[in-house]
């Protein structure tokens, strides 16, 4: 579930919270955990239109296609994966969306 506000054209901030599961072999313990968590993102971005009205090469079809790429932080909420040696549940990162508009 999340928010994405445009603030300048493509430029946009977001927030979202995921909930899944995970799974592995801690590195510290050596147990394997295997547990529901939930993650809370916080991305800001742009996105590139392409062949889609107001973006580039806009030719007036009916479906277009955008890239996103995103730079963001990612805070464990609820999480249990095991010890983490000191370290927080607070990431960097990245990403690269591909879509199509219609």
């Amino acid at each position: 579930v999340g928010y994405r506000q445009y603030v300048w054209r493509g430029a946009h901030v977001e927030v979202e919270v995921d909930a899944g599961w995970a799974w592995g072999t801690n590195r510290i313990d050596g147990k394997r955990y295997s547990t529901p968590s939930v993650l809370l993102n916080v991305n800001a971005g742009y996105r590139f239109g392409f062949f889609e009205p107001g973006g580039f090469f806009d030719d007036g079809s009916a479906v277009g296609f955008f890239v996103t790429p995103q730079v963001g932080v990612i805070q464990g909420l609820w999480t249990n994966i095991g010890p983490r040696g000191g370290r927080p549940d607070t990431f960097l990162s990245a990403s690269l969306l591909l879509g199509l508009s219609f």
